[in-house]
C-alpha cells in the first residue's frame, strides 16, 4: 500500500500495518459498495472539494501518470489530463463537469449514484484559480460547511468566521444570503481574522479588533456598527432599511479609496433607510485605510452578537446557493445573482494576481 501526496510517497507514519502477500483487499468486489465523500455506514462526511477522481483496474501506475511538477515552480504539483489512460473493467474517471450528474463516470459507465448533492455543489474553484471560502479555524461554537461556504452560527455570544483572503488594495465584490435568521446575526469587515477557539467580540473594538464594519440585522433592522460605536443608536432601519430570512446582501469593498457600500437584492442604500439606489448613488462607509489597521488587511466576515442560530451563505465568486441569474466581474470570473460594480472584482486569486 503507497500514498502520494503532492507527488511525494509518504514513508514514515506513527501506525503501519501492511497487507500480507496476495492477499485479496473487499476493493472491486461485487458485493461491496465504492463510496466516495463518506465513511460506510456512519456520518462521516468528507467537507471539502475534490477536483477529480480516479480509479484504475488492473494497473499499478505512478504518480506521474496523474500529474508532474511545475516547470516553473518545480515544488508545485500538477495534474495531467488522464483522460488517455486505460481505466480496465472497474475503474472509473469522475471528472465532476457534468451538473446534473456529478456522478457520471467520464471514461465508461461505471457512474456513481449521489447522495445529498445538486448543481450547486459543482464549484468553479479550480486548480488555477481559487475562490475565497470561510477560513480555519473554523467557526467557534458554530460549523462551517459546503466547502466552506456556509456559516451556522450557535447559542453563544461575540462569534465572528472571517474568508480565506485579505485584501489591502483594490475593489472586492461578494454576497451573503441571510438563509435563517434569528436574534443577531452580523456581516460585514474586519482587520482581525478568526481567533483561535476565543469568545473575543468582534464589534465593541477592543485591542486588535478595532477596525470592524458590520451590519445588525436584528428584528429585521439594517443598523451599523463602525468599531466600537453603533450608528445610528438603536434606530431599525435608519442607515438601509430592513433585512428579512432570504434576502441576499450585497457588499463592494473600495481599498484604494477606503469606501465601503452595501446594498440588499439589487437595490443599494442611500444611508437613510432606503435601499432603491443605483450603485453610483449609494452612500459610502468611510473605513480607516488597510495599512493603518492592525494586520494591514481587510477581511469579509460574518458573525452573530445573540443566543441564536442563524445560517448565512457566502458567494465570493462560486455560490453556495441556487441563483436565478448569473452575473461574472469584468475579467470573467464568478457568479453572482447580482450584477458586479463596474471596476470591482470577485475574490479570488486570478483577480488577487492582478489587483491586488
Amino acid at each position: 500500500m503507497r500514498i502520494y501526496v503532492n507527488g511525494v510517497e509518504e514513508t514514515s507514519f506513527a501506525n503501519e500495518t501492511q497487507p500480507s502477500l496476495n492477499q485479496v483487499s473487499t476493493m472491486n468486489t461485487a458485493s461491496k459498495a465504492n463510496y466516495i465523500g463518506s465513511l460506510q455506514g456512519t456520518a462521516t462526511f468528507f467537507n471539502g472539494y475534490m477536483a477529480e477522481v480516479v480509479l484504475v483496474d488492473g494497473q499499478a501506475l505512478d504518480p506521474t501518470s496523474f500529474g508532474d511538477f511545475d516547470g516553473d515552480s518545480p515544488t508545485i504539483w500538477k495534474p495531467k489530463d488522464v483522460s488517455g489512460l486505460t481505466f480496465g473493467t472497474n475503474g472509473f474517471y469522475l471528472d465532476f463537469e457534468d451538473s446534473s450528474s456529478l456522478g457520471n463516470d467520464a471514461a465508461g459507465s461505471n457512474n456513481f449514484t449521489v447522495n445529498n448533492l445538486t448543481a450547486v455543489d459543482q464549484s468553479t474553484d479550480t486548480c488555477t484559480n481559487n475562490f475565497a471560502t470561510m477560513s480555519t479555524p473554523t467557526w467557534y461554537d458554530g460549523t462551517i460547511a459546503n466547502g466552506g461556504l456556509t456559516v451556522t452560527t450557535n447559542q453563544t455570544t461575540y462569534r465572528y468566521q472571517t474568508s480565506s483572503i485579505g485584501v489591502s488594495s483594490g475593489k472586492w465584490y461578494w454576497e451573503v444570503k441571510l438563509t435563517t435568521r434569528d436574534e443577531y446575526p452580523l456581516m460585514g469587515i474586519t482587520d482581525a481574522p478568526s481567533p483561535v477557539n476565543t469568545g473575543t467580540d468582534w464589534i465593541l473594538g477592543s485591542g486588535a479588533y478595532d477596525y470592524s464594519v458590520v451590519y445588525n440585522t436584528a428584528g429585521g433592522d439594517g443598523n451599523k456598527y463602525n468599531n466600537a460605536g453603533e450608528s445610528p443608536t438603536n434606530t431599525p432601519g435608519a442607515f438601509m432599511g430592513g433585512f428579512s430570512q432570504g434576502d441576499i446582501i450585497m457588499f463592494a469593498l473600495d481599498c484604494d479609496n477606503n469606501t465601503l457600500k452595501i446594498g440588499t437584492n439589487n437595490s443599494w442604500s442611500n444611508g437613510t433607510g432606503s435601499t432603491n439606489q443605483t450603485f453610483a448613488n449609494t452612500t459610502a462607509i468611510s473605513i480607516t485605510a488597510p495599512t493603518s489597521t492592525n494586520t494591514g488587511f481587510y477581511f469579509p466576515a460574518v458573525g452573530d452578537y445573540g443566543g441564536a442560530v442563524s445560517t448565512l451563505d457566502l458567494n465570493f465568486g462560486s455560490p453556495s446557493f441556487t441563483i436565478s441569474s448569473g452575473n461574472a466581474d469584468a475579467n470573467g470570473h464568478g457568479n453572482f445573482e447580482y450584477a458586479v460594480p463596474s471596476g470591482y472584482f470577485s475574490l479570488c486569486t486570478k483577480n488577487l494576481a492582478e489587483h491586488g
